[in-house]
């Protein structure tokens, strides 16, 4: 076994005692020079792209440079590119590290890449989409709504599914769109109302949020830039704030650091007893037997490229949302709701 051993060295960029370049992050870029698509790349490589947008804006936090930019056009209808110092110091690491990642001949962009926030309506419409279109190529990847429209901005992502909620003007994504630059390029459709709320267990003794802070309850965390974690974030900051608490909510919650990223896995975690309360749809709560204490009915929309609206499959999904066929899920799946504003294109 001994003399089979090979060394392996693993080389590092470092600025100012930080690391900013490892053989994941260059694989990752070279895909990206490759592909033209951080989400893509990602895929190509079996590594989640919410990980890798958060390296990549730590690394651009700590040097004050822009790794990424996004283009317009091509084949996919845009995407990403490396930028100028992205590719300089992409070569100095190869330089001394020489990593080498195979080359594929040839490339196809996906028939449909969905992100956002997870939502078990969306994945019935996107499965449905895959039944009638075997041979298509679809990707999701739930990173949350913010996630999601940083997946736009970068064109990882045609459609995008969000519920970021604008406190100050009670608006719902619109607000949203400048801090990612994009106004004026993108549709926002409107969705369905949906059922938010507590989820726990019957035996579990809960009233609301500061039962969570006075009784010590453990919860299921949602992760960061997803429309449900802001709702966790207030509503608990709320309760400290009502309860003469000083401390920072993430220093006294109990499993404020375990995070998920579906309603699914919420609801999970809360009946298979790792944690005691959290924050999902009425949907998978009724799904798993628990109990469910509505907070608020939010609306969930789909916001599209516009670049990529013409696309065959963005257009089956937005017909689809349009279409009776799903409307009538709304009667069997509990905690959803559809309007005579869904469908219609409330932002362009």
């Amino acid at each position: 076994m001994l003399e089979n051993l090979e060394p392996r060295v693993e080389v590092f960029l470092e600025y100012k005692g930080n690391v900013v370049m490892d053989s994941t992050l260059a694989r990752v870029l070279m895909e990206v020079e490759r592909r033209g698509s951080l989400l893509a790349a990602c895929r190509r490589l079996g590594l989640t792209y919410s990980k890798i947008w958060d390296k990549i804006a730590r690394v651009e936090r700590l040097t004050g440079i822009k790794l990424l930019r996004s283009v317009k056009g091509g084949r996919g209808g845009g995407g990403a590119v490396l930028t100028r110092e992205a590719k300089e110091l992409l070569d100095r690491y190869l330089k001394v590290a020489r990593v080498g990642v195979k080359e594929e001949r040839t490339f196809r962009p996906p028939d449909l890449m969905v992100s956002g926030s997870h939502d078990p309506l969306l994945e019935v419409m996107v499965g449905s989409i895959r039944k009638l279109n075997p041979e298509a190529e679809i990707l999701i990847s739930w990173v949350g709504s913010a996630g999601g429209l940083a997946s736009l901005m970068l064109g990882d992502a045609d459609v995008v599914g969000s519920h970021l909620l604008h406190r100050e003007t009670g608006e719902y994504n619109i607000p949203f769109l400048d801090r990612f630059w994009l106004k004026g390029k993108v549709y926002v459709i409107r969705g369905y109302k949906r059922e938010v709320g507590f989820v726990f267990r019957p035996e579990t003794m809960f009233s609301d949020e500061t039962d969570i802070l006075r009784r010590k309850l453990k919860i299921v965390n949602r992760n960061v830039g997803s429309g449900t974690r802001i709702i966790i974030d207030s509503l608990l900051q709320q309760a400290a704030s009502k309860l003469g608490i000083d401390e920072p909510i993430e220093k006294i919650v109990r499993g404020y650091g375990y995070q998920v990223k579906t309603h699914i896995e919420v609801a999970r975690s809360v009946a298979q007893g790792r944690a005691d309360v959290g924050i999902a749809l009425r949907y998978v709560a009724e799904m798993y037997g628990l109990m469910f204490k509505t907070i608020c009915w939010e609306w969930y929309d789909l916001i599209v490229l516009k670049e990529r609206y013409d696309k065959k499959l963005v257009q089956a999904l937005i017909d689809l949302l349009r279409s009776n066929e799903i409307k009538m899920k709304e009667y069997r799946m509990k905690g959803y709701k559809f309007t005579g504003e869904s469908g219609s294109i409330i932002y362009q």
